[in-house]
């Protein structure tokens, strides 16, 4: 637990919480700014395209192999769903709600607070949970093929080594961690988003 799981786990979390509040406040931005969204849509095209594994080597030429080096592409691999989701979800809203804001003399930020951020929070956990199935991959695949400690080294070194049984224990339990993890988020998306599934059954 100490030398492989936990550095493994505190990894996935740092990149993944990155990733979540980089795209949300960069997707709110671009939503928003069509000339920014224009300008910089080529640039992100191009970056999402490139897979994050592709990095590796370059990554660890840069940064070394330290766990910064495997925080970052965590980060990177996770940034896109969350950042495309919440742009997209910004850029979908109602023109009338921001007229209506602005006519009632709502100040910007609590306009972005209590109006735009809960219209987009559906989309944005529905990035977050492909965001999150993400981070695990990488935590795994940046630990094999860069070192030091963690749930991908131990499998890794397992396999090497001919301990079958230890391998598959590592196997499973990178699954019982992506299933426990899940279902963490959607007991969090249940509490947050409870409103958006009542107005959703009303319907119904």
């Amino acid at each position: 637990m100490a030398s492989d799981v936990l550095p493994s786990l505190s990894r996935m979390m740092i990149g993944f919480i990155g990733a979540v509040v980089i795209g949300v406040v960069v997707g709110f931005v671009l939503g928003q700014a069509h000339r920014l969204q224009a300008m910089f849509a080529p640039v992100l095209e191009f970056l999402r395209a490139i897979p994050a594994v592709a990095l590796i080597p370059l990554v660890i030429i840069v940064l070394g192999l330290d766990d910064t080096a495997k925080v970052i592409l965590i980060t990177f691999i996770c940034l896109w769903p969350v950042l495309l989701n919440t742009e997209a979800a910004i850029r979908g809203m109602d023109p009338g709600l921001r007229e209506t804001a602005r006519v009632y003399g709502i100040h910007w930020f609590r306009y972005e607070l209590q109006v735009a951020l809960p219209a987009a929070a559906p989309q944005i956990f529905a990035g977050m949970r492909t965001s999150l199935s993400l981070a695990l991959i990488m935590v795994v695949v940046s630990e094999m093929m860069a070192g030091g400690n963690g749930i991908g080294v131990f499998v890794l070194q397992s396999q090497r080594s001919f301990a079958i049984t230890d391998m598959w224990s590592g196997i499973v339990l990178i699954g019982i961690f992506g299933y426990v993890f899940n279902l963490l988020l959607i007991v969090v998306e249940n509490r947050v988003l409870a409103w958006h599934h009542g107005a959703n059954t009303a319907v119904e």
